[in-house]
């Protein structure tokens, strides 16, 4: 035998290793577009890639930059180049980049998509997919994101067999979700004619709430080609916003399936850094009350994004209907990382933020796992079996959004977040004895009794601030204006009860009735649904109102206002209702009280008079509102009863 050095034995036995691998490599290719900082733009190829007829194309995400400030910044910790995919990685791992959970070439990781042609587009252009800047080779000033997904595109298709596919999926991630939905139609023009193009965004769904996306598109360094960042909507670029893109499409959209968080804390992290100011907590470590209203305008801000991000998606649903959500109560940005290179030890690993705290107050943790699409479940059905459902039956629309709606309420989420009350001059070491010991007396039961004593008790501390601003004094009232927002509210009735129990009006057949012959009183009501079926009121009614705001709810005579109106405040006795009532971010259950003593609600009249009048009042009163107001009392009540006397079933009232 042939004597080897121990470098080389260590060189073979990776190659046997690497050969083994049940997960196939992706290979590096280069194209003629740049990075921020002037590197060479690359994509990485299924190296075992054969049928050409089914692809699957990935962008990735990262952020982005939106000024001068941002960018340098970003070209300093290298998620704007190329480098990040190479630094810090020893040799046989750079070599052995593989695809992960949706990119994954394992039948058994990833059932639905395995032996597709898979390709993944690194992110390097730090402008959401959409720049195509032009300038030298040597400048450090690049933003070509919609150049290098089309120089991708170009190239696969010339020299890869794009050209012959049926089925084609784009994946895009956060920022690539931004890229997705904004060159799909560009795609779509180079496929073949009979290729069926459909789209799935990772945590891409972003919404302008209290105005973020407008703070963050501030002052893009770059200029964006797609045609709806013309077009702005509240200072925003319509192509930065998910909902504004789907409802300005002027075509039929393709299949869209949108995997979110309820509270995701990428954009959220940005709100509560508006609402709470970042030095807030430890200039006022002291004051415990001034503590305790930013943890509660926290908790409320919490609640109201949760709201407005679910009730945004169901809009856009019941508009599109081609487009499909899976929404858990949780707070993970990215389900699917889609490469090693979101491994333990990892150059994006690193380069992402994983743990956020927010003013100090709130902590967010985001779990990076690749098996977590086949964990994270919403009623019992997994988020793979959801895309596999999906995939295969692209006309069924998938509507998955938690039933419960308290943060990380889902037991199946992986990730964390924290509201924390800091106590000024305890030290972490004690923090540490405390919680050793209450685990080693309790168990692993403590964790779920803090946390449900914690949301109760921030839940009372919000109330007492919302009562503390209601200010009242003789002649003087003033009430802390009240956001309310609700979610999927329906209200079902039995069809065996009358109309005067369901609370509506009786025909006027039946007051004709009660005034001619007042001892039948027989009730005739209007045709209702068969006895024994429930009629639905309202159904599937998602509102959100901003504290201030003036709010007009129209619709024709009988679809449901007022009864709208009656379960918002609690008014409805009988009957079912369904959904989720917020006032403030605090279940309407909580509020009620509240709610009744500092709001005003003035009724519509049932019946066209009242039924504590005798019908001689009633005539009287109308009587009143109609002659001239100096028309002599005597003459009043003379008409009165010469209509009472023409009535002659009525002379004895």
């Amino acid at each position: 035998l042939v004597k080897m050095s121990p470098a080389l034995v260590w060189v073979l036995c990776a190659i046997i290793q690497f050969c083994r691998s049940d997960s196939v490599n992706l290979t590096q290719n280069h194209v003629d577009a740049y990075c921020n900082d002037g590197s060479k733009a690359v994509f990485y190829l299924d190296s075992s890639c054969t049928s050409t007829t089914h692809w699957m194309i990935a962008l990735e995400g990262g952020g982005g930059c939106s000024s001068e400030d941002q960018c340098i910044q970003r070209l300093q910790d290298r998620t704007g180049s190329t480098s990040v995919l190479t630094s810090s990685l020893p040799l046989r791992r750079f070599v052995n980049i593989k695809g992960r959970s949706i990119l994954s070439s394992n039948a058994k990781e990833n059932p639905p998509f395995h032996d597709f042609c898979h390709v993944l587009v690194p992110y390097c252009s730090s402008d959401f997919w959409l720049g195509n800047t032009s300038t030298s080779s040597t400048s450090s000033d690049h933003y070509q994101g919609a150049r290098i997904f089309e120089e991708v595109i170009t190239k696969l298709l010339q020299h890869h067999g794009l050209n012959t596919s049926k089925e084609v999926v784009l994946f895009g991630l956060s920022a690539g979700g931004v890229g997705a939905l904004n060159q799909f139609p560009w795609l779509s023009s180079q496929l073949p004619p009979d290729a069926h193009l459909s789209l799935i965004i990772d945590s891409g769904w972003f919404i302008n709430f209290k105005d973020v996306l407008k703070d963050l598109y501030s002052s893009p360094p770059f200029v964006p080609v797609a045609p709806l960042c013309r077009i702005f909507v509240e200072g925003v670029p319509c192509c930065a916003v998910p909902s504004c893109v789907l409802l300005n499409y002027n075509s039929t959209l393709p299949p869209i399936f949108f995997i979110s968080s309820r509270y995701d804390a990428y954009l959220l992290q940005y709100v509560l850094e508006n609402e709470i100011p970042v030095d807030s907590i430890n200039q006022n470590a002291e004051n415990l009350s001034t503590t305790n209203s930013l943890i509660n305008v926290a908790i409320n801000t919490v609640y109201s994004y949760g709201s407005a991000y679910v009730t945004s998606a169901k809009a856009v649903q019941q508009y599109t209907r081609t487009v499909s959500f899976f929404v858990p109560s949780c707070s993970q940005h990215n389900y699917m990382p889609t490469s090693s290179l979101w491994d333990v030890g990892g150059p994006l690993r690193e380069a992402v933020v994983e743990t956020v705290v927010v003013g100090g107050i709130v902590n967010f943790t985001n779990a990076i796992n690749p098996s977590l699409w086949r964990n994270i479940q919403i009623n019992g059905t997994t988020l793979l079996a959801a895309l596999t459902t999906w995939y295969q039956n692209k006309t069924e629309l998938i509507s998955l959004f938690d039933s419960c709606q308290v943060l990380l309420c889902n037991e199946h989420c992986q990730d964390s977040a924290l509201l924390i009350q800091p106590r000024k001059g305890f030290e972490a070491w004690e923090w540490v004895c405390v919680v050793v010991a209450i685990l080693l007396a309790f168990g692993p039961a403590v964790p779920k009794v803090i946390l449900y004593i914690n949301q109760k008790y921030l839940f009372h501390q919000q109330k007492l601030y919302i009562r503390s601003r209601t200010v009242t004094k003789p002649g003087k009232h003033r009430t802390l204006p009240a956001s309310v927002s609700c979610s999927q509210i329906s209200y079902t009735v039995n069809g065996s009860l009358s109309w005067c129990e369901t609370g509506r009006p009786v025909s006027k057949r039946r007051i004709r009735t009660v005034l001619v012959q007042p001892v039948e009183e027989e009730e005739i009501p209007r045709p209702a649904t068969p006895k024994g079926r429930d009629k639905v009121i309202i159904n599937n009614v998602n509102l959100y109102i901003n504290p201030g705001e003036l709010v007009a709810i129209m619709g024709p005579s009988g679809s449901g206002k007022t009864t709208l109106l009656d379960v918002i405040l609690g008014r409805r006795t009988s009957g079912t209702v369904e959904g989720d009532i917020y006032i403030q971010g605090i279940p309407l259950s909580a509020m009620k009280e509240w709610f009744r003593n500092n709001s005003a609600y003035v009724r519509q009249l049932t019946i066209p008079y009242y039924t504590e009048l005798t019908v001689r009042q009633n005539l009287l009163l109308a009587a009143n509102m109609q002659v001239p107001p100096r028309t002599p009392t005597e003459l009043l009540f003379e008409r009165v009863e010469q209509v009472i006397s023409e009535v002659s079933k009525c002379q004895e009232l």
